[in-house]
């Protein structure tokens, strides 16, 4: 075999190519793909999805059936407590923000539906078809946190009985652990494309957009997350929004510091037989962000090496062609 054909081909690859009818750059990039997807695996963020063992629990309350009950509190309220709870009373899952992330990342393109037509008729809730939260919902008997909390005036018209938690804290208590979370200063939305690259595969692009739109819900149309009072008015303005809209029969108005008793009252279950969950979800979103920060570094460092190697390929390339 000549040094040329050493130099540019392998038997190997070559009958590869020929029997998928691929060329050699699309069988490269099926391997760095692969090995992005490795990646993942290895970066990938466990999430406390369900409360421990209240899926294995009969409450005498089907999977299957309307939504019961929604959370409508802005994130940092208790919102992941709140989800643990309702698992705990009804012994099924509770819709929450990471099942974005986890489970049914598919649901980002209906709740992105949702709100595009939600803003091309403010006024006119009859443009989004009820099928589309029939769908997101089902298998779920309630739901808190984003994006369920966002849209909680549709939902009601949709499940015409559902009750409605509004979780409430001391507004500088809010304020201070909003800033170290859910609403930073500095964006949490990565800029250069290697960080995009790193969201994409660990909590997905779909997400961040369904986030951004949520929070311009909350806090109205460009927000300004560097004013504090701003931030504060924008968050006591949206607890008045619920309690005005939401009729006070269908409305508990709950701090959790107050524990099982005020919510199972309102929602007419038996007190459950162990502690209200207490979830701090600050290191869970504080993990995620160093995984995120980590598979940057690694992703980083791989696309420096992948360039070094490159050029050492094409340097020995051009140096056997001038022998």
């Amino acid at each position: 075999m000549s040094k040329t054909a050493n130099q540019t081909s392998s038997p190997a690859y070559d009958i590869y190519y020929a029997n998928h009818g691929v060329q050699r750059h699309q069988y490269q990039f099926e391997l760095c793909f692969i090995a992005v997807k490795l990646l993942f695996v290895m970066f990938k963020v466990d999430l406390p999805l369900d409360h421990e063992g209240t899926q294995a629990q009969d409450k005498g309350f089907s999977a299957e059936g309307p939504l019961l009950v929604i959370g409508a509190g802005v994130g940092r309220t208790g919102t992941t407590s709140l989800k643990h709870a309702f698992e705990i009373i009804y012994g099924q899952p509770c819709y929450h923000g990471y099942e974005l992330i986890e489970r049914h990342p598919e649901h980002c393109s209906k709740w992105l539906e949702i709100d595009h037509l939600l803003s091309n008729s403010p006024e006119n809730d009859e443009s989004i078809d009820p099928s589309l939260f029939r769908q997101i919902y089902r298998g779920f008997r309630s739901g808190t946190d984003i994006p369920t909390s966002c849209y909680y005036k549709q939902l009601m018209k949709v499940y015409p009985d559902v009750k409605v938690v509004l979780t409430t804290r001391d507004s500088q208590e809010w304020l201070t652990s909003a800033r170290q979370t859910i609403f930073p200063r500095v964006p949490d939305v990565p800029t250069s494309w290697v960080g995009i690259l790193a969201c994409q595969l660990l909590v997905g692009m779909g997400f961040l957009r369904v986030k951004s739109r949520c929070s311009q819900r909350m806090l109205g149309p460009q927000p300004d997350r560097d004013d504090d009072r701003k931030l504060l008015e924008a968050y006591e303005r949206w607890n008045a929004q619920v309690k005005q809209v939401v009729p006070a029969k269908r409305l508990l108005v709950y701090n959790i510091r107050e524990g099982w008793g005020p919510l199972c009252k309102f929602l007419n279950v038996p007190i459950p037989n162990e502690p209200f969950p207490c979830t701090n979800d600050q290191t869970i979103v504080a993990r995620i962000k160093r995984k995120i920060d980590r598979l940057t570094m690694v992703l980083r460092c791989t696309a420096v090496g992948t360039a070094v190697l490159i050029c050492c390929y094409l340097t020995y390339r051009r140096l056997g062609a001038s022998r």
